[in-house]
């Protein structure tokens, strides 16, 4: 694991370049930081790649999720997702006290996203492999992957409801 401060990101690299191709297939986020914590709008914010195993031989993720903590005298504080007004991409689908705080958030492994662990088993799936021939326009082949930037940009988003929803 590599830390990397950039100008007030905190990035943490928790897998190698080969770890990541072997349970997500090669694509940009082998590059990408496992990672990224920082400060908008005066929220803490962190940004995280995602991976359960899934039984002995593969392991369901490599998508990444997004985070913003909401400080006690918050409006939200200890709200469910449901009950907080705002916009980020597939809606809040967390929410949970944690040892520094309550935080609330978002994942990107909605229908139209993609999960890289998903995409390598396709690959290799030959009845996957057939229908996708068979059925090459589909818009279910339309989806793409939400990377470190595009979650970094949504927590911002999110942060900012949060410093509105307080004034």
């Amino acid at each position: 694991m590599t830390n990397k401060e950039t100008d007030g990101y905190n990035e943490k690299y928790l897998y190698t370049k080969e770890e990541k191709i072997k349970c997500f297939g090669e694509c940009e986020w082998v590059d990408e930081p496992d990672a990224v914590s920082f400060k908008h709008q005066g929220f803490d914010c962190k940004v995280l790649r995602m991976h359960f195993k899934d039984g002995p031989n593969h392991i369901f993720g490599g998508f990444l999720n997004g985070y913003v903590r909401i400080p006690k005298d918050h409006v939200y504080y200890k709200k469910e997702y449901d009950d907080i007004e705002c916009e980020v991409h597939g809606g809040l689908t967390y929410c949970q006290a944690e040892l520094d705080g309550w935080w609330i958030g978002f994942d990107c492994a909605h229908t139209f996203d993609i999960v890289p662990s998903m995409e390598l088993l396709y690959a290799h799936d030959e009845d996957m492999i057939k229908i996708r021939a068979k059925y090459p326009f589909s818009s279910v082949w339309k989806r793409s992957y939400k990377n470190i930037n595009f979650v970094i940009e949504e927590c911002k988003k999110l942060a900012e409801q949060m410093h509105n929803a307080s004034l």
